[in-house]
């Protein structure tokens, strides 16, 4: 006989109160999804509703209630639906985010959870329901395609390990984003954000940690945020493309990339505004590495917004503004770095400081220095018919 510990006892408790409430037989228990998936006689015998106690990585966490719809079709999907047997569906009975915990995702990173992930991204996609991840170190083998309305968000201590991945993106968010696509170009108003936080995402060989950018549809990817992310070892940390508008970098770390930690590229589409909030862009390993590549295009009304953002290397540019307008307020630049503005470029900087060896380089457009830190001893090489304004400068 099983002797059950007393949490499980206060769940099962509950479970009993739960089953009269939905008006279903109590009270079945099984260890796994495995265990009801072998069943063939439960729901001819009255039972209606049974309790996973475990899954097989994350104990009784990925438990939970499964309430019989009857042999309806629906495929097994091995996290929501569970087929019985006698094809008698089972469906996962839960309120709010869906777990990758659910569909076996391995929080150990013993075994590849690359089907886990997809599977909850699938069900996300197709019920509008947002993903949670709960503390583990998960080994991703393929990219992640996540649609701009659903948000990933980690609980605890996450590592998203995409080290065996070797082409592509980590995590792509609005390439192909079917909700979209089906409702033609919505409204503003029925924008759903989305949002990806709170991971350790790292890789080494594979190309984009963090590819933004919008779908077959104008303005498919709207108000994206990305907030408490540590992006390390990929040769671009976050690419953000055409027809994407950004809520905002919060709070993020970039690191140790080989070629951009922040690649903005050229967009035709006027309005797509990006921000960037409290974020760490720093490199101590690439000399050639760029800390933020702004390439607005024809796009003149487009603004990239910099608030107390920190650009710290030991070598390499740490700001080039080839096109577009970027503006930079209260944010730090220190290390061997240089600041470029190139002939389509518009820059102003606000209360900024800066402590770097190289100085800036303007070769056309215009800058602007409002207050802050800019120390004499920075070498500025003005051509091209560049402009720059210096006001309030304190050194």
């Amino acid at each position: 006989m099983r002797t059950l510990r007393l949490p499980t006892l206060i769940c099962l408790l509950a479970g009993v109160y739960l089953a009269q409430a939905l008006n279903v037989t109590p009270l079945v228990t099984l260890p796994n999804v495995t265990a009801l998936r072998t069943q063939n006689d439960y729901y001819s015998s009255g039972y209606t509703a049974v309790m996973i106690l475990s899954s097989q990585y994350a104990g009784e966490k990925a438990g939970g209630w499964f309430v019989a719809q009857g042999k309806t079709g629906q495929a097994d999907d091995g996290g929501i639906y569970i087929v019985d047997t006698a094809n008698v569906v089972w469906e996962r009975s839960f309120s709010g985010a869906v777990n990758v915990l659910w569909y076996d995702a391995d929080p150990t990173g013993a075994t590849a959870s690359t089907t886990a992930f997809n599977s909850t991204i699938n069900y996300a996609t197709a019920n509008n329901a947002d993903i949670v991840v709960p503390t583990g170190h998960y080994l991703l083998e393929q990219g992640l395609q996540l649609p701009s309305h659903i948000s990933m968000n980690g609980e605890g201590a996450v590592t998203l390990d995409f080290s065996h991945v070797y082409t592509g993106s980590a995590i792509s968010v609005g390439e192909v984003d079917p909700y979209y696509v089906s409702t033609s170009v919505p409204l503003f108003d029925d924008f759903q954000q989305g949002k990806l936080s709170n991971m350790l995402i790292i890789g080494s060989n594979v190309t984009v940690g963090v590819l933004l950018h919008g779908a077959s549809v104008s303005y498919a990817t709207p108000f994206y945020t990305l907030e408490k992310l540590d992006i390390k070892y990929f040769k671009i940390g976050v690419m953000i493309g055409q027809q994407t508008w950004l809520n905002g970098l919060f709070s993020c770390a970039i690191q140790q990339y080989s070629e951009y930690g922040l690649y903005i590229s050229a967009e035709t589409n006027e309005g797509e505004d990006i921000s960037v909030y409290d974020t760490a862009i720093f490199n101590a390993n690439n000399p050639n590495a760029i800390g933020a590549y702004i390439d607005r295009g024809s796009s003149i009304y487009a603004d990239v917004n910099f608030y107390g953002t920190s650009f710290d290397y030991n070598t390499g540019p740490g700001v080039v503004v080839v096109s577009g307008q970027a503006r930079f307020f209260g944010c730090h630049f220190e290390g061997d770095l240089s600041v470029s503005v190139e002939s389509k470029g518009y820059a102003e900087f606000f209360g900024c400081w800066f402590k770097i060896d190289y100085g800036f380089n303007f070769t056309g457009g215009q800058t602007n220095f409002f207050g802050g830190y800019l120390p004499t001893s920075n070498y500025m090489n003005v051509s091209g018919g560049a402009t720059v304004n210096i006001v309030d400068r304190q050194t």
